[in-house]
């Protein structure tokens, strides 16, 4: 039972994940449409780093570093989504 339970969570994870990553691709096509790259790598990528990051981002000690780590992930997001 917990382990039907168990991958059913991670189904639903998953789905998740490949919508939001959807949603970036569209984003950047509609963003960069004279550009020819692999917008689904780019949107796969900043999903990775800023899920990695985030859980990362809780294992840190003081508020002052958790802050200043939230600071340097919104502008790396912000550097690989809009070129800044």
């Amino acid at each position: 039972m917990i382990a039907k339970e168990s991958e059913r969570i991670r189904s639903i994870l998953s789905e998740t994940e490949e919508c939001l990553i959807s949603m970036m691709e569209n984003f950047l096509k509609k963003r960069y449409p004279d550009r020819q790259e692999d917008f689904y790598i780019r949107a796969r990528m900043l999903y990775m780093i800023t899920d990695r990051v985030s859980r990362d981002i809780l294992c840190v000690g003081t508020a002052r570093q958790k802050k200043d780590y939230m600071e340097l992930l919104a502008d790396e997001i912000m550097h690989y989504t809009f070129e800044l």
